[in-house]
């Protein structure tokens, strides 16, 4: 069974990535200030299903529609791509699961 995420757990982690760039004189959208229902609709669409049947079955496309969907329609003001890959590792994190690459690369 895959574990989803939910709004509360990814504005944490905007606003611990937010109080990390502060740190180094970035700047960083308060999470308050995000359009309203846009997050929400990101889930929504990645972990939706029809008749108890997900549009994205398993966790390959589920967690690729959401983090194509975090940076396609940027829910916070600054940082969306930032905000996306640390949301995605989350994901993934939580469902006992990891990305094999280079941090160079995936910086890139």
């Amino acid at each position: 069974m895959i574990k989803n995420i939910t709004v509360r757990e990814i504005e944490y982690i905007a606003e611990k990535l937010a109080q990390e760039f502060f740190l180094i004189n970035e700047y960083v959208a308060d999470i308050s200030s995000r359009p309203a229902d846009v997050l929400e609709h990101c889930l929504s669409e990645a972990f939706q299903a029809i008749e108890k049947k997900f549009i994205y079955p398993d966790l390959l496309s589920r967690a690729g529609i959401f983090f194509y969907l975090m940076i396609k329609k940027s829910p916070f003001e600054c940082c969306n791509k930032r905000i996306a890959v640390t949301t995605l590792l989350a994901f993934l994190f939580a469902n006992n699961k990891w990305l094999m690459v280079d941090p160079r690369k995936l910086l890139r």
